[in-house]
């Protein structure tokens, strides 16, 4: 019996068939969605970029925009996957947030799955609501695969949180034509895109600043260039957005406009008009880089030199070296980060460098190992190898630290003007690890008097507080209060500097001597 065989024409006019009922089903399923964005929504949803960052103030829509960025997408590219992430799940579930208003838009016809927090489409689509509360929670999507991704207030995850989830926005369907619908009359092939939605502020302000912000216009789409760690970079787009773009906010409650308007100036600037170049809870709000950071020139020989270091082996250790001026100036000329060097070794990274009158350490490296480690401190390793640390902070609250930090950094006096001589720390615009880390550097929300400790990426490196630790180590080596002394360290071999080893935590070894400022005498 002969095999029939379907002539072309009419696969091709199956084939035609099946994709116009798919147009009708998508556009059926659209048009049960009764919503209709902003100007500034508009421009979000209908950008090409691989990474959006979209808004920048309160009240700018950026939710809600991300929201329905989601939903489109699934209406558009039938059996893909997208997730949607807040830092907590309380985040995703509080009223008016993502998981209710997606309940308020989608009605009954998308299938809402509680245990899971998904929404599955009639064309098997699905959005996925998820959270990432410490750093460990990334690997829950170790092995998952989405179409995109999108962080609503984005600035709440650290930087390791963003790249590793971020790694999950990939596709096989890459490429895929979309289906025409109301929201997306003209849709281009599929391709991965990762959006973001934010304030400023929070322990991510300073990265997104960096990566979207920083010397590009607002709208541009751009690419970084190529680097060995990211030979194939993806392009880029900040569109802001205030509460002045959300006309049916400021229709529905004009009261909250005017709650913006009252805030702090520092807060006003940054949730009303979306201010970039600061940061809601930054620890050292007297940083200023354009009155911080100073072009390099040739330390002279007769300037003392001091250095602090913030140690570590998986954690990076972070040396900073300082020359201080007649006029009591201290500038950093001189930076060292590295990770998984033994004392050895890094004693001869620093060897290399300029000797400083008093190198200064955190009480950690001044106390007793287990005796399988030779019961040695990492203070008396180094010692062996020709560089002496003394113990700077013992017993000492950090909050000192910090508060001879802030002295060092003030400029203004209380009308905001610079005062004169003032700051006493300037920094090398070389130095760009510490440039970085001192605006990055936020208030403990538990202990607000002392500095967020704040973990590396462990694949990277990125990030930590390490700097700024570093540099607290470096400026009590010269603290200055009223109850301040000058700090020496004991010549190597002497009884002052025997003791700093029996008793590293009662005994720094640190020669003390009252400031000369407070008896009229010239600092040393």
């Amino acid at each position: 019996m002969p095999i029939f065989e379907v002539p072309e024409y009419e696969k091709k006019r199956a084939q035609e068939l099946i994709e116009a009922k798919k147009i009708k089903a998508t556009a059926m399923l659209a048009d049960q969605i009764e919503w209709t964005p902003q100007e500034k929504q508009k421009a979000f949803l209908e950008c090409q970029a691989d990474e959006v960052l979209y808004g920048g103030a309160a009240g700018g829509g950026k939710s809600e925009a991300l929201l329905m960025y989601s939903i489109i997408r699934r209406l558009t590219y039938p059996g893909t996957r997208g997730l949607i992430l807040r830092r907590t799940v309380a985040e995703l579930m509080k009223q008016g947030s993502l998981i209710p208003r997606a309940k308020e838009i989608l009605g009954t016809k998308w299938k809402w799955r509680e245990r899971d927090k998904t929404y599955t489409a009639p064309n098997g689509s699905v959005i996925e609501f998820g959270h990432c509360d410490t750093e460990a929670d990334v690997y829950r999507w170790q092995s998952s695969q989405y179409e995109d991704i999108c962080f609503d207030e984005a600035t709440h995850f650290t930087e390791f949180q963003i790249r590793y989830i971020s790694s999950r926005c990939r596709s096989a369907k890459a490429g895929m034509p979309g289906i025409p619908n109301k929201f997306c009359p003209n849709p281009p092939p599929l391709k991965p895109q990762i959006r973001f939605a934010s304030n400023p502020g929070n322990v991510g302000h300073t990265y997104f600043r960096k990566k979207f912000i920083d010397g590009h216009k607002p709208g541009e789409i751009w690419t970084p260039e190529p680097t060995p760690d990211d030979p194939e970079p993806k392009s880029r787009c900040f569109i802001p957005a205030t509460i002045y773009d959300n006309q049916i906010l400021m229709k529905a409650d004009p009261g909250y406009l005017a709650w913006l308007r009252q805030l702090p100036e520092r807060e006003r600037k940054m949730l009303l008009e979306g201010e970039w170049n600061l940061s809601f809870g930054q620890f050292f709000d007297e940083w200023n880089p354009e009155v911080h950071v100073v072009e390099p020139f040739t330390i002279p020989k007769h300037w003392p030199v001091f250095a602090g270091m913030d140690w570590g082996y998986n954690h990076p250790t972070v040396v900073l070296w300082a020359a201080m001026s007649p006029d009591g100036v201290l500038y950093v000329f001189e930076e060292l980060r590295v990770r998984f060097l033994h004392v050895e070794e890094l004693a001869n990274r620093i060897l290399k460098r300029p000797t400083p009158v008093v190198f200064g350490a955190g009480p950690d490296v001044f106390s007793w190992q287990k005796e399988h480690l030779g019961g040695r401190s990492i203070a008396q390793q180094f010692s062996e190898f020709g560089v002496f640390l003394s113990n700077v902070t013992a017993g000492k609250k950090r909050y000192h630290m910090w508060e001879q930090v802030r002295h060092y950094l003030q400029w203004r006096d209380e009308k905001g003007e610079q005062m004169p001589g003032r700051p006493l720390l300037r920094v090398f615009k070389t130095c760009k690890h510490l440039i970085n880390a001192i605006p990055d550097a936020l208030a403990n929300p538990n202990d607000p008097e002392d500095v967020l400790r704040v973990d590396i990426d462990p694949t990277t490196g990125f990030g930590g507080d390490d700097e700024v630790t570093a540099l607290g180590y470096l400026v009590m080596t010269r603290p200055f209060t009223d109850t301040v002394f000058f700090i020496e360290t004991p010549l190597p071999g002497s009884f002052e500097w025997h003791m700093s080893f029996k008793k590293p935590l009662d005994k720094s070894g640190i020669i003390c001597y009252p400031n000369p400022k407070k008896i009229g005498g010239s600092r040393p």
